[in-house]
């Protein structure tokens, strides 16, 4: 009665040849054989094994941490006996993987708890590899009755890990030793990620933890896989519960998420790095979630516990762009956009490309991994310290601080020391005073800024004025936000400047008709507010030949204008010995 039946299970040995493979016999119930059924009363359809085909063949992944099944085939035998394949999923590089897994497998002699004292007792390398999955998968099309192929590949890292000074062992031994319901577990772990053709990693809509097979959903960006403890329904990782055996096996997962599961993915993330595919690279590493479970926190701690010390962050300066350790010197900056900027601090630092997220600096810290920013009293602490020695004024092409070394960069850092163009106050006392003939002075001396500079009136002393451009940008911030020393070119600051600077006027009558004229302009107040200056000047000339100031004593010999009516009488104010203008 049965004999149609038993014959289902000679089907993988059909030709002759022994099936060395797992095969899964699918009790097939309707509505009513569910009823009738001693076995199980669950309702499985055909239409449930077409969903189990078509679920597969989006989840090829299912298979990348199982220790010996390479290939996996969904068959139907209809009713007329027909042998119809709807799936298959093999893997195409099956010998390599096989050879990994294999290498695994050999460390596993003896009981578990030799294993673990095995490796205690030496400190050689447990197997750990990175390697390239790669699925061939062959479905059929139940419309067009045709087969239709696609290929998957996966990077995996996978294998055996010790935990810091053997912790991971160590805890295996305490949960192996739990009684009367003696406990499987090892320190073996693993994480995958999907790549195109490119070999850039792919976001995957839905990603897991596997403990070999899949067990739940993850939020993570990554397949993750671990040798974990689970609950007794065998579908969560154990994570709650009191007494010795729960806290044992609790503590086992979290050790387990942090020195395993976590290195592998930051092994992973170092595996896939690629400097042609940097744009999304970071979306791959693991992030701070607020509010999330203990083993959350254990397995991102890990994760950059173990990335801190690989070459992940992709770095460039001056010379050469390049893979670094988050723990050399390297650079954040955050003002990427600014082009110009950007060459010019590559010339004094490393800097990473991309910016790292705030998540991944504040994770970074809580490993004791502090990365630098580039800001702007980092720029201003690097310029006076690099300045020391110098003896300015300095020619700009000539100044050896190289990221101010050309006009279009020096621009740049002026704005960014001034807190981004905010408070030129903090350049004070630094190398960033440019003045008209393209020479650099510290920041500290009386300098004037004027769009329309009076030239003439200082004999074309540029050095007096700031360049045109730094007078653009600060044209209108306010003056407390300005350096005490950068004058506007008023009439009272152009007097003072003069005073200051009059041993390096070279007195001619010509000069002096320009400053009378200069002064002229001015209105009476102007001209009040400055008197005491303008009269210590020596802008008479005399008849005698000599440059005289205004109302100077008269035993020392005061000059004298005449009333222009008394012109014609010249010669007898002359004979009286009149020193005349």
């Amino acid at each position: 009665d049965i004999q149609e039946w038993l014959n289902t299970f000679s089907v993988p040995k059909q030709g002759g040849n022994e099936f060395s493979g797992t095969v899964f016999r699918l009790p097939l119930r309707n509505e009513k054989t569910s009823l009738e059924s001693d076995i199980s009363s669950e309702i499985f359809t055909y239409k449930d094994f077409l969903k189990w085909c078509d679920d597969w063949r989006s989840g090829a992944e299912n298979l990348l941490f199982l220790r010996h099944i390479h290939r996996l085939v969904l068959q139907e035998i209809d009713a007329n006996g027909k042998l119809i394949t709807h799936l298959e999923i093999s893997t195409e590089n099956h010998e390599e993987i096989k050879g990994i897994n294999d290498s695994i497998q050999n460390e596993f002699t003896g009981t578990l708890i030799d294993i673990c004292n095995h490796w205690k007792s030496h400190n050689n390398n447990l197997p750990l590899f990175k390697y390239f999955h790669i699925f061939n998968i062959t479905c059929l099309d139940r419309n067009s009755q045709s087969y239709q192929t696609s290929q998957e590949k996966w990077a995996v890292v996978n294998g055996l890990f010790r935990g810091e000074s053997n912790s991971l062992i160590n805890q295996a031994i305490k949960v192996l030793e739990i009684s009367p319901h003696l406990r499987k577990v090892l320190p073996w772990a693993g994480a995958a990620v999907a790549l195109d053709e490119n070999d850039k990693p792919l976001k995957q809509k839905k990603n897991q933890f596997y403990t070999f097979l899949p067990l739940m959903e993850s939020t993570y960006p990554v397949h993750i896989h671990g040798w974990f403890d689970l609950d007794s329904k065998r579908t969560m990782i154990t994570a709650n519960g009191s007494g010795y055996t729960q806290e044992t096996l609790i503590k086992w997962n979290q050790e387990l998420m942090k020195d395993a599961a976590g290195n592998a993915w930051a092994l992973l993330i170092d595996f896939i790095k690629d400097d042609n595919c940097l744009n999304d690279f970071y979306s791959f590493w693991a992030k701070g979630l607020d509010n999330h479970r203990t083993l959350d926190k254990c397995l991102i701690e890990g994760f950059y516990k173990t990335i801190s010390s690989l070459e992940c962050l992709y770095a460039e300066d001056k010379n050469e762009k390049k893979w670094l350790k988050p723990s050399e010197t390297i650079y954040i900056f955050q003002s990427r956009g600014n082009k110009v900027l950007l060459e010019a601090l590559k010339e004094d630092f490393k800097i990473i490309n991309p910016v790292p997220t705030k998540y991944m600096v504040d994770n970074f810290a809580a490993v004791g991994i502090e990365l630098g920013e580039i800001t702007p009293e980092l720029i201003r602490n690097t310029i006076k310290k690099e300045s020391t020695g110098i003896d300015f004024p300095v020619d700009l092409l000539d100044v050896p601080i190289l990221m101010i070394a050309n006009r279009l960069w020096f621009i740049e850092v002026f704005q960014y020391c001034a807190d981004e163009g905010k408070d030129y106050t903090k350049v004070n006392n630094l190398p960033l005073e440019l003045t008209l003939e393209d020479t650099l002075y510290l920041v500290g001396e009386n300098t004037l800024f004027d769009e329309n500079p009076e030239l003439e009136l200082f004999q074309n002393g540029k050095h007096l004025f700031l360049d045109f451009e730094l007078t653009k940008i600060i044209a209108n911030i306010a003056p407390a936000l300005l350096p005490v020393t950068w004058l506007e070119a008023n009439f009272k600051n152009t007097i003072s400047t003069l005073v200051a600077n009059f041993d390096d006027i070279k007195l001619d009558k010509e000069w002096i008709e320009y400053f009378i004229t200069f002064v002229s302009k001015a209105s009476v107040e102007e001209i009040n507010d400055s008197f005491d200056d303008i009269r210590t000047l020596k802008t008479v000339y005399t008849d005698d030949g000599r440059y005289k100031c205004l109302e100077s004593k008269v035993e020392d010999d005061s000059p004298v204008i005449i009333k222009s009516e008394d012109t014609s009488n010249i010669k007898y104010f002359r004979m009286t010995g009149m020193n005349l203008v």
